[in-house]
């Protein structure tokens, strides 16, 4: 970001002072976010609870509620009623006034299509029942939306162009590597699901039914197979397995860190059968989760593989010897569920919605392409955490849970060092900035004036109103002290983040001035340089002693 901003009226300096600096405010750390979805036993959401409602437990101990906020349709309830928007003082900024609102996109909607993962039915399929989200009809204007894929081709970043959409997506074909065929007997199908059971379970059972597979297979009098022979047919797969389900779980976080870069609702919608998280990987997709709830992006899942067909009635697979049917029978039934359930860990980690278990896709897609109606996003910090890197069991309760169902993170992994507190600050601070909703808990309001200094640019002014009254001021020295970290950010009209400026505002107001600077409270002005068009202004204010974070939004066009 480029800094620069200065005050839109004359102040003394030994009381009221700015100066370009970083996001480096002081912040809690290992905190420990989990989004709650409730409802009914209609399965309606409830939106009536608060705070003192629900108990979290963390492995067993309960915790303190730090920050507790309710989200609906991803507008902060926090602040139902906010102030009323305060002009600049008269003749603050000479120019041309931009009161005109333009439209800018304030929902952002991302399909993620696991081609390494799909079959090519369920996939067509998929992209059938998604054509109507990509019809002109049903696209909202203040929606852009984007195609991605796990292989990393046919992608389609954030867009009104939504036959560029449709082109696309009828171009995603799965791009996985199977050794051995699913439909045939020779040679024997490994899943990534029975590989990890031999090879890092020691599944003797699965060793030998593969071996008697595969004495069926060659014919005639049976060769000495040995257990090794299959361990490194089984280590081709799940090295195989494993590379896929890393370039998953890594396009998935890029996707996100994209995503916390839109100004508004964020939704990403996961097509697919789901995928084998073996040991080392619990961490990684934890961390995506991480992600993902702090830039408050909500995944959503879709199982694209449809309503549950037991193993042993699908036509399309091998039959297996009677020997050892029922043994690899139970193999392919823990791997359908085994490989779905990460699909629900994503989704209930950030909020979101698991569709699986149901043929109709349709259906799927109106319920994975809307965020919660109503959730609630609760914080604590683990008294007691460890930076040992252990897994933590997250348990969220009613106390009176009036028949209620609860979806929530199931856990998380603890750090394996200690968390940096400039880091988490600026983590803190840039999902303000990168979000849509409006806190009031500082009361503040933006204003932008312009005028054009070519045909192809322009100066536009962000002013900045800040209410000192709510401030919890320090009295140190005969001084009543704070520090404002004032950002104000420009987004374009496809949502696009395009420059920020930052200052701190630096508070050190005698006794016998405090009640008249309360009073009138701060006016600050930031410039830009831009080009005519349509702009979101974002404004975020932090102060250091009530550590509270205000944000705001304001629009301007042009022409």
């Amino acid at each position: 970001m480029a800094w620069c901003a200065g005050l839109a009226w004359g102040q003394d300096t030994a009381e009221v002072s700015t100066k370009e600096t970083a996001a480096t405010f002081s912040a809690h750390v290992n905190i420990v976010t989990v989004p709650v979805v409730v409802r009914d036993r209609n399965s309606n959401p409830v939106s009536t609870l608060k705070k003192e409602d629900f108990l979290v437990f963390d492995n067993g101990k309960p915790q303190a509620i730090g920050r507790f906020t309710v989200e609906k349709n991803g507008v902060s309830a926090r602040a139902p009623n906010p102030p009323a928007v305060t002009p600049p003082p008269d003749g603050a900024i000479p120019g041309e006034a931009a009161e005109k609102a333009p439209a800018i996109p304030d929902r952002f909607l991302a399909f993620i299509f696991d081609d390494l993962h799909l079959e090519f039915a369920d996939l067509a399929q998929a992209r059938k029942a998604v054509l109507p989200y990509l019809d002109p009809k049903n696209a909202g204007a203040n929606t852009r939306i984007a195609l991605f894929t796990t292989s990393g081709q046919n992608i389609v970043d954030f867009t009104n162009d939504l036959d560029k959409l449709r082109d696309d997506l009828n171009r995603i074909i799965p791009r996985h590597r199977e050794f051995g065929s699913r439909g045939a007997n020779c040679p024997p199908y490994i899943s990534a699901y029975v590989a990890d059971q031999i090879l890092n379970k020691n599944n003797q059972s699965a060793i030998q039914a593969i071996i008697t597979e595969e004495y069926a297979c060659l014919g005639g009098p049976p060769p000495a197979i040995q257990p090794q022979q299959i361990e490194a047919e089984a280590q081709q797969v799940l090295s195989s397995s494993e590379m896929e389900t890393h370039t998953t779980l890594g396009v998935l976080r890029n996707i996100v860190r994209r995503m916390s870069g839109m100004p508004g609702q964020r939704i990403a919608v996961l097509v697919s059968p789901g995928y084998l998280i073996t040991t080392g990987f619990e961490t990684e997709l934890t961390e995506v989760i991480n992600l993902a709830v702090r830039q408050n992006v909500v995944v959503n899942t879709l199982d694209a593989r449809g309503l549950y067909t037991d193993a042993t009635l699908d036509a399309s697979r091998a039959t297996y010897l009677s020997s050892v049917a029922n043994t690899m029978q139970a193999f392919d039934r823990d791997d359908q569920l085994i490989t779905g359930e990460v699909l629900g860990e994503i989704a209930d980690g950030t909020g979101g919605t698991w569709f699986h278990n149901n043929n109709d896709l349709g259906e799927g897609f109106r319920r994975t392409t809307e965020a919660p109606e109503v959730y609630y996003v609760i914080a604590y910090s683990p008294g007691d955490l460890k930076n040992d890197g252990k897994f933590h069991k997250i348990k969220v309760a009613l106390k009176d849970g009036k028949g209620f169902t609860i979806q929530a993170r199931r856990g998380y992994y603890a750090p394996t060092k200690k968390t940096d507190e400039a880091d988490q600050a600026k983590e803190d601070i840039e999902s303000a900035l990168f979000s849509r909703d409006e806190i009031h808990t500082i009361p503040v309001s933006v204003h932008t004036q312009f005028f054009k200094t070519t045909d192809t640019a322009a100066k536009l002014a962000v002013i900045t109103h800040i209410d000192l009254a709510h401030l919890r001021l320090r009295k140190s020295e005969g001084r009543n002290s704070d520090d404002l970290v004032v950002v104000s950010a420009l987004f374009d009209s496809n949502g696009n983040f395009v420059t920020a400026n930052q200052e701190t505002l630096q508070l050190r107001l005698k006794d016998e001035h405090l009640e008249a600077r309360l009073k009138s409270g701060v006016t600050l002005k930031s410039d830009f340089d831009v080009k005519p068009g349509a702009y979101l202004v974002r404004l975020v204010v932090r102060d250091t002693e009530g550590q509270e974070i205000a944000s705001t939004n304001g629009s301007v066009e042009i022409p």
